[in-house]
């Protein structure tokens, strides 16, 4: 048998967990032992608060923090599980409106405290967000739909009014200081006035139709945008077309100081400064190039302190841009991010995104500063452990797979109760590739491919014990140790989604629950079976993920979340029971309490055996307490090194690849 490669650390480990006598941390003021990533993926929106400092929200639904004196990021964390296509400020407190968008086009609105990061309230809106705005001292949040506005409590969310008459989608809404009249533009070429106190259209102009990137300037006098011929500026209050330069192509448009008759334009290449005189005459202030080294730009953001343009980008980065054509990045260290996760007895394992296996001691105290983490490259990208079991010194096993369809085999890792750790192949498994799932259990493996053929086998020897074949499963996992279950769509299956089948008699007993998808399955180790399930009698709309209990009365209930959840995890430790049902953190049911924040949502919860471990959406392992949900520690890798943070230290130690 062939030696792994974390022989060195495993020698170190002990065999107890005193996770659950550790002290919580405060996460609205625990610190960092190092700077924050950049945004994985583009950065849709940038802000300055009233502190001087940028806020960022991007494509990964977090929401970043930047000193613009030191030109680097302060603070990261999530606020949605779906990318945030637009961002605004409360003027004079620290509050943030959000659009955020899923991929399926659902929008919600949603406002935050950012300086806490506490979530004020979220708002389900049933058409696609246009524009967003508060107004002008933050006393209502004005939200612009295809054919509505609305304006809502600020605080709370609650409707306020309803503007009536709307004939198109609102691209822009922006009120005076006053706050009784609110101006608005819809793309069919509508520029319209409302008193505030009735909700009544008191003026409407025709003007050009489909413009972007409008803006209000010179005290809410004159309007510019873009239209398909290039800028336009509009007398703000009649409609009329004041000025316009159809030679120049430009991309965005940013307002200044509120009363200056100035305002800049930009492209790709080039950042203009316009002026639009008393008699109505557009000119060209100054001119620089933005360097061919900044990526793609998607927002931008004007600092008038130092006269400088901030620019966010495709690649999650923040620039500075100068005047002179200099331009510098914001400073950030990014995490290598860990992606798959899974525990057994005294050990945690990991994959990151670069597909590097690694291990630490599941009692986070035994790493100390200096200590070295060994990682080692591996073509297989899943990772499973067996139910946890406490405080044993017999064998502990992990195994090692892949969604790939290539022939790789699965593994099968032992550590070993010297401390030694063997690699054993599973190269007699008789699938079809790729593999959707996979289980282990005492000394069986359990894999299902995507055509929906079941293999068990054994671990000792790699030869099949049980095999089973029902197309459309969705999961597959051990009800115990002789015993399958199977997850399927009902509809397809005579309204049968659950199907358990004994591997020594083939005796099948189908679980009749009529239009429900069965869509994960999750075996504890205290022997209960937990399943989720999406019901697929409704529309889209109207679908609700629940999670089940398995007892001698059949699936129970447990807990339920509106649309379609397909990639909760479900973990039990302690005898609770949490989930990351939903799509805004992980929770502990019966009774409903939520987890403490890391900088991320929890992805994937695991078994700790006296604590729950969740990896989060930034690659954050964090260790929680099982009753509170209280976070103990973070561990988090970076390129050579790793830090783990509890209440009292933050302790950092070296990073080594062994076969790179």
């Amino acid at each position: 048998m062939k030696r792994y490669f974390l022989i060195a650390v495993c020698l170190t480990l002990l065999t107890t967990n005193s996770c659950a006598t550790a002290s919580p941390i405060q996460m609205d003021s625990f610190p960092r032992a190092v700077v924050p990533g950049k945004h994985q993926g583009a950065v849709t929106a940038l802000v300055l608060d009233g502190q001087g400092y940028i806020l960022s929200a991007g494509n990964d639904g977090f929401l970043e923090i930047w000193d613009i004196q030191a030109s680097t990021a302060m603070e990261r964390f999530q606020v949605s599980a779906s990318p945030i296509t637009a961002m605004v400020l409360r003027q004079n407190l620290p509050h943030i409106a959000l659009v955020e968008r899923s991929s399926a086009g659902a929008c919600k609105v949603s406002a935050w405290d950012y300086m806490k990061r506490n979530k004020l309230w979220t708002l389900d809106v049933s058409d696609t967000v246009s524009t967003l705005s508060y107004s002008a001292t933050g006393s209502f949040l004005i939200i612009g739909e295809n054919n509505r506005i609305t304006l809502v409590d600020p605080d709370t969310g609650f409707s306020l009014m309803d503007v009536p008459n709307i004939n198109a989608a609102v691209q822009f809404v922006a009120t005076g200081k006053s706050e009784k009249t609110m101006v608005g533009y819809q793309n069919l070429g509508l520029l319209s006035y409302w008193n505030l106190s009735t909700g009544a259209e008191i003026q409407r102009s025709r003007v050009p139709a489909h413009l972007k990137s409008p803006i209000l300037f010179g005290t809410n006098r004159f309007l510019a945008a873009l239209d398909s011929t290039g800028l336009v500026i509009l007398n703000a209050v009649s409609g009329v077309e004041i000025a316009r330069s159809p030679s120049i192509a430009l991309d965005t448009l940013i307002a200044l100081e509120p009363d200056s008759t100035e305002f800049i334009g930009l492209n790709s290449t080039t950042v203009y400064r316009f002026s639009l005189s008393k008699t109505g005459s557009l000119g060209i202030m100054s001119t620089f190039f933005i360097p061919a080294e900044i990526p793609r730009i998607t927002s931008a953001l004007f600092h008038g302190q130092t006269g400088t343009i901030l620019l966010g980008t495709t690649t999650g980065t923040v620039w500075q841009l100068h005047q002179n054509s200099t331009a510098r990045v914001f400073h950030t260290q990014n995490q290598r991010r860990i992606v798959e996760t899974a525990a057994a007895n005294r050990y945690l394992v990991f994959i990151t995104d670069k597909q590097h296996v690694g291990l630490i001691p599941i009692d986070y105290s035994q790493l100390h500063n200096d200590a070295v983490v060994y990682f080692e490259q591996s073509p297989l990208s899943r990772l499973t452990s067996a139910p946890v079991v406490q405080d044993s010194e017999e064998s502990v096993r992990f195994l090692l797979w892949q969604t790939q369809n290539t022939q790789v085999f699965p593994m099968v890792v032992t550590i070993n109760p010297d401390g030694t750790i063997d690699k054993i192949p599973l190269d007699m498994l008789q699938l079809d590739f790729p593999l959707q799932s996979a289980a282990l259990l005492n000394d069986t493996a359990l894999f299902l491919d995507s055509m929906g053929k079941i293999q068990v086998v054994s671990i000792g020897t790699g030869e099949p014990l049980f095999t089973f074949s029902n197309l459309g499963l969705l999961d597959a996992g051990f009800w115990d140790e002789r015993t399958v279950i199977m997850a399927r769509s009902s509809r397809h299956n005579d309204g049968m989604p659950f199907l358990r089948v004994d591997m020594i008699t083939g005796e099948t007993v189908p679980i009749n629950l009529p239009d429900i998808i069965g869509i994960k399955l999750y075996l504890a180790a205290s022997g209960t079976v937990y399943a989720a399930v999406v019901d697929e009698s409704g529309s889209s709309t109207s679908k609700l993920t629940t999670l089940l209990r398995f007892d001698q009365d059949g699936p129970l209930p447990y807990a339920q979340t509106s649309g379609e959840d397909i990639d909760l995890s479900i973990a039990e430790s302690a005898g609770n029971l949490a989930s990351t049902l939903g799509d805004e953190g992980a929770w502990l049911h019966d009774p409903y309490t939520p987890f403490a924040h890391s900088a991320g949502f929890p992805v994937t919860l695991i078994d700790g055996g006296n604590v729950f471990i969740a990896l989060d959406k930034d690659g954050t392992v964090t260790w929680h307490d099982p009753y509170t949900g209280e976070v103990y520690a973070l561990f988090r890798l970076y390129e050579d090194f790793w830090t783990i943070q509890t209440r009292d230290e933050i302790l950092r130690g070296q990073v080594t690849i062994l076969n790179e």
